[in-house]
């Protein structure tokens, strides 16, 4: 597991604020935004491990 000191979260998250104000989110017209590409992703990927083992992802209590 990484441990960052203050100084270097700080930092990591001041490039990446920076980054987002410069870059923005993508204005691509025909794929939507990637955490959507994601999403949808991982929505496939459930979707198909419940049908491969039906049951296996329900919580039991």
């Amino acid at each position: 597991m990484l441990f960052y000191s203050l100084q270097e979260t700080a930092a990591m998250t001041l490039a990446a604020l920076v980054l987002d104000w410069l870059i923005g989110d993508p204005a691509w017209k025909r794929l939507p935004h990637p955490v959507i590409l994601l999403g949808r992703l991982i929505t496939a990927l459930e979707k198909r491990s419940r049908r491969l083992k039906p049951g296996a992802l329900a919580r039991h209590d």
